[in-house]
């Protein structure tokens, strides 16, 4: 597994994302994600996925934190360097 799609689950699971939520952010299936972070699938540019999942947490993580004003949420979003 990349090092990358472990930080990726690390913050999904603190920030209690589910995957098809990621999916839906990033406009995929729940299939397809999970075949790519089970390491089933290879894509061509690892690094626009990696910046994708990436960003599908923070805007997740994001709206919850407008939702709920910005109350009531982890706030845990780190994003690794050059993501």
């Amino acid at each position: 597994m990349n090092e990358w799609i472990g930080e990726a689950v690390g913050l999904m699971h603190i920030n209690k994302i589910k995957a098809k939520e990621v999916a839906e952010e990033m406009g995929v299936t729940s299939v397809y994600l999970s075949m790519i972070m089970n390491g089933k699938k290879k894509v061509r540019d690892e690094n626009r996925m990696k910046s994708r999942v990436f960003d599908a947490i923070e805007a997740i993580e994001k709206k919850r934190q407008e939702t709920n004003h910005g109350t009531d949420t982890t706030g845990i979003v780190a994003r690794r360097d050059g993501a």
